[in-house]
């Protein structure tokens, strides 16, 4: 990939919108930029936060801003892209503390499922899918 040439605030944008789109509507998604003065990196991270915790979501570093972010832009693009690849455009699916499913617009199914089992992707997306099974 090519980065942009430099670090524009379009290329933000489209790094927070993709992001957002993939995390709960509640969840704070910011862009930070750190540099670090003996080695001259870039760090580009994305933090959430929601209720109250703030978390890292993922980082890129380069010896250019242009570059970490560029590098953040693909892989922000390749998380939405699995994202919208296996749950659709819907949004992601939230658990309540009764350990119902709850998807933004209603309870999924009439009978809340007896476990339900995060599982956080690794690798190139940061996508986090909920799975819900029940008990026979």
């Amino acid at each position: 990939m090519t980065p942009l040439s430099n670090g524009s605030s379009y290329n933000r944008n489209v790094i927070l919108s993709n992001y957002r789109f993939i995390h709960d509507p509640k969840a704070e998604i910011d862009l930070v930029e750190g540099k670090d003065k003996i080695s001259g990196a870039w760090h580009v991270h994305i933090v959430k936060t929601e209720d109250g915790k703030r978390t890292k979501v993922t980082t890129e570093t380069a010896t250019e801003l242009h570059y970490a972010l560029g590098l953040l832009h693909e892989k922000s693009a390749e998380a939405l892209h699995q994202y919208t690849s296996t749950t659709g455009f819907d949004f992601p699916p939230t658990v309540t503390s009764s350990k119902r499913i709850v998807v933004r617009g209603g309870v999924a199914g009439a009978r809340a499922p007896s476990e339900v089992i995060a599982l956080c992707g690794g690798g190139v997306a940061s996508v986090v899918v909920a799975v819900w099974l029940a008990r026979r």
